[in-house]
C-alpha cells in the first residue's frame, strides 16, 4: 500500500510540471501531428506527439547523463524550430533551467544576460549563432551543444545535439522535474535599463497555461497554431504549451521575415502577433488595394466600408437592418473573403500583446473580419494580466483580468497585480526590492483604468512619460499612435522632455523609392494631430536616414522601443529641431 501511495505520489507531481503537458497528450493520442515543420523543398513535415516524446526522453537522458546537475542554467540560442521546443522539454524534465536568447540580439547583450543568469550550458543553433558568444565565455562553459553537427567541432567542450542523444539509452523515466523546481529564467525587455532576470517555476508556467486554455476554450485537437515569435520570451512559449494541452498543431517558422508567406500555406485558425507586425500586415494589403484597376480598388474600398459599419452596429448591440445584411454577405463574397486569404482564410481571431494597439487598426481589421483580441501581460507575472475573449472584446481595452490575478488601479493610476503567477522578486533581489509591496501585489509600472464593466485601459508607461516645460504631461504611446495612422510612416518616436512641446524622429517608408515632401508631411502630421489635444500635437519632426533596428540597439527583440538610446543618439538632432524651428 505504501508503493502505491508513493507511485500514485509521484504521478501526480509529475503531472503538475511542464514536461507533464507532453506526457498526457502521448497517453491521449500518440500518433496525432505535434509540430510541421518547413523543409528546404518547400514541403513541411509532419512530428507526431510520440516521436516528440521520443527525441525528448533521448534528450533528457543524455544530458542527465553529461553531467547536468538540476538548477543548472542552460541558454538556447536557437532559431524557432521545433527543435527548440524539444530542447526546451528535455531540458526541464533532466531539472535544467532554461535561459532563452535572442538570435537577433546584440552580441554584448547576450554575453550579460549569459553572465546575469549564471549559463553553465549553451544550446546554440549553429557556429554563426555561437560566435555570438566570446571564446572566453565559450570557455568556461561546462558544455555547449550545437544542432548543427559540423559546428560541434568548433569548440573543445562543443558537442552535437544528435550524437549527444545517440550516445546514451534511457528508460521510459525520462521526467525528473517538480512543480517547484525554477523551469526558467526569462528577462525584462529593457526598454528603460538593463534587462532584470526573473525565475519562473513550473508551477507558475502551468497556472498560465490553466488560465489561458479556461479564456481561449476554442483551442482544440484540429487548432492549427504558428510559432514564430522569439522563444527568448515567455509569450511564444506559453502558446506552444498550450497548444501542447489541447493536441493543437504547432506549424514551426524560423525567419519572421518570411511570416507572410508562410501563413497563406498554413492556414493558421488562431494568430499571436505584435502591433508592429499588424501595421505592416495593414499597410501590405493598402498597397495591394492601391496597385488594384481603378473599378477593383473601388470595390475593395466599397467593402471594406461595409464591414465596418457592420462591424460599429455589432459593437453597439444596435439593428443591422435587412439591407445592411446583404449588403454585407455582398461585401463578405465579393471582396472580404478574398483580403482574408493573405492570412490564410482560417483565422477565427488574432491575438496582440507586447504594446497597444492603435484603436484605428482594431476598426480596420475587425472589418475586413480580421478581429484583433488585445491582450497585456508583464514579464513578472506568468498569466497575462489581461486579456479580450472572443465574443467579448472592447476596442481600446486590453480586456478584463485573466483568471487567477487579482488587478487593481493604485497610486497615481499605476497597475497593480497579484495572482498565483507572480513572481517571487526578481534574481538577487527581494520581493521589497523587486515591486512587490507586502500585499503581495507588484506594481508594473504601467497606468491604466477600468470602465464600469471592469475592462482595463491602459495609458503609458510611467518610465515613458515626461512632462513639457509648460508643466503639461506628455503620454508618448498615445500621441504616436495617432501619428503612426499616416500610411508612409514606418516609425514615429515623440521626444521633448523639458521642451515647451513635443517633437518627433520619423522613419518614412518611401514608395518606390520617392521621397516625400517635408511639406506633405507636415500637412499630414496636422490633420492626424487634431484629434489629440493641443499641447500633444507635433509642430517639429526630423526625418531620419534609416530605420530604428534591433541591431544599433534602438529596438527590442518585440520592436519595443529603447527611447533612452534614441534619445542618446540622436540629441543633436533634438536639439537642432528646438534651436531651429520657430
Amino acid at each position: 500500500m505504501v508503493a502505491l501511495a508513493e507511485s500514485a505520489g509521484a504521478a501526480a507531481r509529475l503531472r503538475n510540471t511542464v514536461p507533464g503537458f507532453l506526457r498526457a497528450r502521448v497517453e491521449c493520442a500518440p500518433d496525432a501531428v505535434a509540430y510541421r515543420s518547413r523543409e528546404a523543398n518547400g514541403s513541411w513535415s509532419a512530428m507526431s506527439w510520440k516521436a516528440v516524446e521520443s527525441v525528448v526522453a533521448a534528450t533528457a537522458h543524455a544530458l542527465k547523463a553529461d553531467g547536468l546537475a538540476p538548477g543548472e542554467r542552460v541558454g538556447i540560442i536557437a532559431p524557432n524550430t521545433a527543435h527548440w521546443e524539444c530542447l526546451h522539454l528535455a531540458t526541464l524534465a533532466a531539472r535544467g533551467v532554461v535561459v532563452g536568447l535572442d538570435p537577433h540580439d546584440l552580441d554584448a547583450r547576450v554575453g550579460a544576460l549569459i553572465d546575469g543568469a549564471g549559463i553553465t550550458t549553451l544550446i546554440a543553433g549553429d557556429a554563426r549563432l555561437l560566435a555570438k558568444v566570446d571564446a572566453a565565455r565559450q570557455r568556461r562553459m561546462r558544455r555547449i551543444v550545437l544542432l548543427d553537427d559540423a559546428a560541434s567541432r568548433t569548440s573543445r567542450n562543443a558537442v552535437a545535439w544528435h550524437a549527444l542523444r545517440n550516445a546514451v539509452t534511457g528508460d521510459d523515466r525520462w521526467d525528473d522535474s517538480r512543480p517547484d523546481d525554477v523551469a526558467t529564467i526569462i528577462h525584462t525587455s529593457g526598454t528603460t535599463g538593463a534587462p532584470k532576470a526573473i525565475p519562473h517555476t513550473h508551477r507558475r508556467l502551468r497556472v498560465a497555461v490553466e488560465a489561458l486554455l479556461d479564456v481561449f476554450a476554442d483551442i482544440g485537437e484540429e487548432s492549427r497554431l504558428v510559432s514564430w515569435l522569439p522563444m527568448s520570451g515567455l509569450f511564444q512559449r506559453m502558446v506552444n504549451l498550450c497548444a501542447c494541452a489541447r493536441g493543437a498543431t504547432t506549424w514551426f517558422v524560423d525567419d519572421p521575415r518570411e511570416i507572410m508567406a508562410r501563413v497563406a500555406e498554413i492556414q493558421p485558425h488562431i494568430f499571436i502577433g505584435v502591433p508592429r507586425f499588424y501595421e505592416k500586415l495593414d499597410r501590405g494589403i493598402a498597397e495591394r488595394i492601391d496597385a488594384a484597376p481603378a473599378g477593383q480598388r473601388r470595390l475593395a474600398r466599397w467593402g471594406i466600408a461595409t464591414g465596418a459599419r457592420i462591424a460599429r452596429a455589432r459593437r453597439g448591440g444596435g439593428p443591422r437592418g435587412t439591407l445592411k445584411t446583404i449588403r454585407h454577405r455582398a461585401a463578405e463574397a465579393l471582396v472580404l473573403r478574398r483580403i482574408r486569404e493573405v492570412m490564410g482564410g482560417s483565422i477565427r481571431y488574432m491575438i496582440s500583446g507586447s504594446a497597444p494597439m492603435p484603436l484605428w487598426l482594431l476598426d480596420r481589421f475587425e472589418a475586413i473580419g480580421l478581429p484583433i483580441l488585445e491582450a497585456y501581460g508583464v514579464s513578472e507575472d506568468t498569466v497575462p494580466v489581461a486579456a479580450n475573449r472572443p465574443g467579448r472584446a472592447r476596442h481600446g481595452s486590453v480586456g478584463q483580468p485573466m483568471p487567477g490575478n487579482d488587478v487593481r488601479i493604485g497610486e497615481e493610476g499605476e497597475i497593480e497585480v497579484r495572482g498565483a503567477g507572480l513572481f517571487d522578486g526578481y534574481l538577487g533581489q527581494d520581493r521589497a526590492a523587486s515591486g512587490i509591496g507586502p500585499d503581495g501585489y507588484y506594481r508594473t509600472g504601467d497606468t491604466g483604468r477600468f470602465d464600469d464593466d471592469g475592462y482595463l485601459y491602459l495609458s503609458g508607461r510611467r518610465a515613458d512619460a515626461f512632462k513639457l516645460s509648460t508643466g503639461r504631461w506628455i503620454e508618448p504611446a498615445e500621441v504616436e499612435a495617432a501619428y503612426r495612422r499616416i500610411d508612409y510612416i514606418d516609425q514615429f518616436v515623440v521626444v521633448g522632455r523639458h521642451r515647451a512641446s513635443p517633437a518627433a524622429l520619423i522613419v518614412v517608408d518611401a514608395k518606390g523609392g520617392s521621397p516625400i515632401a517635408r511639406a506633405r508631411i507636415a500637412a499630414d502630421l496636422a490633420a492626424a494631430g487634431s484629434t489629440l489635444a493641443h499641447h500633444q500635437r507635433i509642430a517639429r519632426f526630423e526625418v531620419l536616414p534609416g530605420p530604428l533596428t534591433i541591431d544599433n540597439d534602438e529596438l527590442t527583440s518585440s520592436l519595443k522601443l529603447r527611447r533612452a538610446v534614441i534619445e542618446a543618439r540622436y540629441a543633436d538632432v533634438i536639439d537642432r529641431l528646438y534651436r531651429d524651428a520657430p
